[in-house]
């Protein structure tokens, strides 16, 4: 877009105009320097108070009726306009009434050189995840006023983003959706809408591709695959915290974090406190390699780096050995000053992640991934080798003094505290079959002052998943939420799981025939596993749990998907599809609930495949380490999965492991992206205010 405007006016500069929108999706793929190379002397406000310039104006905005009479208001008739000329470029499709408005302003068309729609309305987390920017789309589709007539309007307002993804990527892709059986007289209310919802937006999203197709916008034929889901396709997902590098960060730290900019405390040269601030994103080679690493290995491999780094680097080596300029030959201070630069950004960014791994240890950490830390010697390793450089000359205006000195034992306490990791590996034995009802009680009973509640609104929501009958009244789920001690209001969160499909089965014969765990005969022991642990040989005890989006992508790129289960919205018109050419579309939300899974489920820790494509538009920096990620060959058809009501931290790590391990181009799109904090927030208030509906 930039990179298209040729205008002389003004020497070549440009004045860059956003609106709010349009100023989160550039700021999600691009940094300021990387826009001013572009020629851009300064970015404005479309909406606030800007002075004039003698320079070509490009205006990046949303095709709204505001937008478009605030760019004619910046080319009056009876006065100077505020820039040379104009270049207009719409974030989605125009509505032919805003183009006849830009043709009625005289004034804007004698200035107007440009004026196109770019197809750039979402906002990418990641180099293959991207959101659509809408956080209230559970609450707002998903509750309990979602009627058909409602969800229009919101429907076309995701449909209006994901259809950009299309256009960037120029793919026309054969949609399908997640089919749900068809609602009975029992169901909540909005039943009928929930159930058609995936189905509904497909529709709209392939009314729209066409469109584009028409225009000239996406090629003739089918060239990838969508699946569309909604949050009920699996709703534990949201509930099981991510003990990954990344999930941490944006869960725990969420209070030092602005999107990808993590500030943080520090000490200057000088030793007075300053705050300090970095960029978490895929510029960064360590945080491309550490992401998706469980938590207990960072340190392990920030160690190792860090050593790999020492042992390489010539301003390192003399660092750490104290060699003086005196002692140095003409040779070896050559080969020192072209080493500083690389130095200096390398140790810059580790001590990034130090600070980072060593803020969310005390948060994360309990005895078990502690003790594996010390026993490796990880933290104090790292800590001494860099407190030695730190202390170089060298390094006073790069590394903060003492920046990784930060486990102490007051930290340690809060590790106690929260007891997450403790709630992190209940909650997957519960999922998993290995613990009971009694298990969960002796532990709420033991911890419920100590635990958050939303950590026990986690445990309470994966037993309702596990032993719905152990909630099949109001006073049963009384007695969970008292020995939880939680409030009425927090029981609401848990009775609103069932608007995701997950609810106590009042009335079923084997609720009645067996005592609960209060009052009755004791029951035996019994084993309810809704998932199956991923098989790996270092498998950790919080690192067991992968989402269903793993079984539906390995079925979907080996043609394997159910179409009863995931019917087409058309059926695909190439040939190149083979065999799924000849498969039906099913019209209606009726269908089998019987779900496939893959046979050939396999470890996420897979190598990298040489070579690949992806949305990756952001600059590289200086590479640091072969481990940070590579691309891919793409072995098929590039797959797309859009989850409306939220994606999580484990969905996103799946689809690079797949995207590795397949050898394919997979994209995740969503409306938001949740953590369980969020996801929890949501369900508190997806019914608040509809005064109707309770599942007893």
């Amino acid at each position: 877009m930039l990179g298209s405007v040729k205008d002389s006016l003004g020497g070549g500069w440009k004045v860059l105009i956003l609106d709010d929108v349009t100023t989160r999706i550039l700021s999600s793929a691009a940094k300021m320097s990387d826009i001013q190379e572009c020629n851009v002397s300064v970015v404005e406000d479309l909406h606030k108070v800007r002075e004039p310039l003698p320079l070509a104006a490009v205006y990046f905005v949303q095709p709204t009726s505001r937008n478009v009479e605030r760019i004619i208001a910046d080319f009056p008739i009876s006065s100077k306009p505020l820039y040379q000329s104009a270049h207009v470029f719409f974030s989605s499709q125009v509505r032919p009434k805003l183009v006849d408005r830009i043709k009625e302003s005289g004034s804007l068309l004698t200035h107007l050189k440009t004026l196109k729609e770019t197809n750039l309305e979402f906002l990418l987390v990641d180099s293959r995840t991207v959101v659509t920017e809408h956080p209230d789309a559970m609450y707002r589709l998903m509750g309990p006023n979602s009627d058909s007539r409602g969800q229009a309007s919101d429907i076309n307002a995701v449909v209006s983003r994901l259809s950009t993804l299309f256009g960037t990527m120029k793919d026309f892709p054969v949609i399908r959706y997640k089919c749900v059986p068809a609602p009975s007289q029992h169901d909540l209310p909005g039943s009928e809408a929930r159930a058609t919802l995936t189905q509904r937006l497909g529709t709209a999203l392939l009314e729209r591709l066409v469109g584009m197709q028409g225009a000239g916008s996406l090629p003739a034929e089918e060239t990838s695959e969508l699946i569309i889901l909604d949050r009920s396709y699996d709703a534990l997902a949201p509930l099981v915290h991510e003990f990954t590098y990344e999930a941490m960060v944006c869960d725990l730290l969420e209070n030092s974090l602005e999107g990808t900019l993590y500030r943080y405390e520090s000490e200057s040269a000088t030793g007075k406190p300053e705050t300090k601030e970095a960029t978490l994103d895929e510029r960064d080679p360590m945080w491309v390699e550490l992401r998706h690493m469980f938590i207990a290995e960072v340190y392990a491999a920030i160690a190792t780096r860090f050593k790999e780094f020492q042992a390489k680097n010539k301003a390192a080596k003399v660092a750490g050995t104290g060699i003086k300029d005196k002692d140095m030959g003409l040779g070896s201070m050559r080969a020192l000053i072209t080493a500083l630069p690389q130095y200096h950004e390398i140790l810059s960014r580790m001590s990034l992640h130090i600070q980072v791994s060593s803020e969310l240890r005390p948060k994360v950490v309990d005895r078990c991934v502690l003790s594996w830390c010390e026993h490796h010697g990880v933290i104090m390793q790292v800590s001494s080798e860099l407190r030695s450089i730190t202390n170089t000359r060298l390094l006073t205006d790069v590394c903060c003094h003492g920046v990784n000195i930060m486990v102490s034992s007051e930290l340690r306490s809060i590790t106690n505290t929260r007891l997450l990791t403790d709630v992190g590996e209940l909650e997957q034995d519960l999922m998993f079959g290995e613990k009971t009802s009694k298990e969960l009680a002796d532990f709420l009973a033991e911890h419920h002052q100590s635990l958050e509640v939303e950590d026990k609104l986690r445990l309470l929501m994966c037993f309702l998943a596990t032993h719905p009958d152990k909630m099949s009244d109001e006073a049963k789920l009384d007695q969970w939420v008292k020995l939880g001690g939680l409030t009425p209001q927090d029981s609401e969160a848990i009775l609103n799981m069932a608007y995701l499909g997950v609810g106590p089965t009042a009335g079923k014969p084997e609720a009645s025939q067996k005592s609960g765990f209060f009052g009755g005969k004791k029951e035996k022991k019994e084993k309810r596993a809704l998932r199956k642990p991923r098989e790996e040989e270092d498998g950790y005890a919080l690192f067991r749990f992968d989402p269903l989006l793993r079984d539906i992508l390995l079925n979907l790129a080996s043609n394997k998907l159910p179409t009863e289960e995931y019917p087409y919205v058309r059926p695909p018109s190439s040939a190149s599809y083979g065999a799924t050419a000849t498969a039906r579309s099913i019209s209606g939300s009726g269908g089998s609930e019987t779900s496939s899974t893959s046979s050939s489920a396999s470890s996420a820790r897979t190598r990298p495949v040489p070579g690949a494509s992806s949305l990756s538009w952001a600059k590289r920096g200086p590479t640091w380490s072969s481990g940070s990620g590579g691309n891919l060959v793409s072995s098929g058809k590039r797959l797309f999965v859009f989850i409306l009501g939220g994606a999580t931290r484990s969905e996103m790590r799946l689809v690079h492991d797949l995207s590795k391990k397949l050898g394919r181009d997979i994209i995740l799109a969503s409306s938001s992206i949740e953590s369980p904090r969020s996801f929890i927030d949501q369900l508190r208030g997806i019914a608040l205010d509809s005064g109707q509906g309770s599942y007893y």
